[in-house]
């Protein structure tokens, strides 16, 4: 076991770069090891008042019991100790964090333990109830908050790395206060640095959290083949759309980052419109691609969709953001769409740094498509036409040169694309190296 407690401070301390907990007068950090009652892995006890405060831990004596048996026991102390070590550091950082972040507290150890110990994955077992139960809010403190651990692997395979997370308890440091939970607008301020906010990463996740693809860009995770073996995509609420009628769903009572997942059966194009009531919503389309990984999503609060383009599931996810709420209450009407005879995917990498801007467009019918690049200004930077005498997917490459072959400032551009029948626009960021 003290081997295993010093690969722990050698990740968190040396690797992670967090200070080192408080000390006891002997210069050491305190571990005791004792029988602790049924079911008990080990806890961490803070010690003291105000924002920082010193810590012990206690370790049980023995992890061969049947509660224990689906780890061996180094295997159980492994990543126990990484968990409650952990503890020991927030408490350090932010003792307030017990009393109004716990759920970030537990959260953030759950995710330590797969960053040091990879291959046990003994976090899995919290997610099945985590991700059956999306209509949960994010700070729920029962044991649903362990399982909350995916939002911050989001953040670390997606905005920044383990980094970002330290970043998360850095300004959790900085913001402390004895009476309120700090956790949103420190994580916000670790994710300005990526052009992020707990919001879009929050949004992002639960995304993501359909998808569950390790192929899916943006909206991946690396170990979603294993996810899929454990857990089903979150349960949705089944809607059936036809021609010539209004599908209306009216929902109330949403707490603040609770989420709704609904499935759209549909043969026809319809249009989803959300009307926020109470409160701000955040709506997102799911559209997976027929017989390919590739998948749009679309978040606005009206979206059309078009089934003839070769759909194999439409989901749409409904989440209660903002705040200064304390009930959200929405309604949702499905009505008639319109037909798309083309796609223009998100344009990636986006921001660029430095690299170029790859385009993707899948066309159905006949006609020429026309690519169209603006500045702030409304100038006109760059084109491409391409006529499409059957159905293809092709890939526009932007190189962030404009019609003279110059390089282009750093800064917000404008990729208009329009066919026959269909025009759309996307924004996106262009920085050099």
């Amino acid at each position: 076991m003290g081997n295993i407690f010093e690969q722990v401070w050698s990740f968190h301390i040396d690797t992670m770069g967090f200070d080192q907990p408080q000390m006891g007068p002997d210069g050491l950090y305190e571990i005791m090891i004792e029988n602790l009652p049924s079911f008990y892995f080990g806890y961490t006890v803070a010690q003291g008042s105000g924002s920082s405060c010193s810590s012990y831990i206690k370790m049980r004596n023995s992890y061969s019991s049947s509660q224990f048996n689906s780890l061996s026991e180094f295997e159980n102390i492994k990543v126990t100790a990484v968990h409650e070590f952990f503890h020991s550091i927030q408490f350090d950082y932010n003792c307030y964090s017990f009393d109004h972040g716990l759920w970030f507290m537990e959260a953030t150890a759950v995710w330590s333990e797969d960053e040091l110990y990879n291959g046990i994955n003994d976090l899995y077992r919290y997610m099945p109830a985590w991700f059956s139960n999306p209509d949960r809010p994010i700070n729920d403190q029962s044991s649903h908050m362990y399982g909350t651990f995916i939002l911050f692997q989001y953040i670390d395979e997606h905005l920044g790395g383990p980094e970002t997370i330290k970043a998360c308890w850095e300004n959790s440091r900085i913001l402390a206060a004895y009476n309120q939970d700090v956790t949103y607008t420190a994580v916000d301020n670790a994710l300005s640095m990526h052009n992020s906010s707990f919001e879009d990463a929050y949004l992002k996740m639960r995304i993501s959290n359909r998808i569950l693809n390790s192929n899916a860009g943006i909206y991946s995770y690396n170990e979603a083949d294993e996810y899929r073996l454990i857990v089903d995509p979150p349960p949705e609420e089944f809607l059936i759309f036809n021609t010539g009628q209004i599908e209306t769903k009216q929902g109330q009572g949403l707490s603040l980052y609770e989420s709704l997942y609904y499935s759209v059966i549909s043969d026809v194009p319809l249009r989803i419109q959300l009307t926020e009531i109470n409160g701000e919503f955040k709506l997102s389309s799911i559209i997976k691609h027929r017989d390919e990984e590739q998948w749009t999503v679309r978040t606005g609060n009206d979206i059309n969709i078009d089934p003839e383009m070769g759909i194999e599931y439409i989901s749409f996810v409904l989440s209660a953001t903002g705040g200064d709420q304390t009930n959200w209450n929405y309604r949702i009407q499905l009505s008639d769409g319109y037909s798309e005879d083309f796609t223009f995917y998100p344009p990636y990498p986006n921001p660029s740094f430095g690299q170029t801007v790859s385009m993707n467009i899948q066309v159905i019918t006949e006609q020429t498509i026309h690519a169209n690049i603006y500045d702030l200004l409304g100038q006109k930077i760059w084109s491409s036409s391409k006529h499409f005498s059957s159905p293809e997917t092709e890939t526009l490459i932007w190189n962030g040169k404009n019609k003279k072959g110059d390089r282009v400032s750093n800064g917000i551009y404008f990729i208009q694309v329009e066919g026959d029948k269909y025009q759309t626009t996307q924004k996106v960021i262009y920085l050099k190296k």
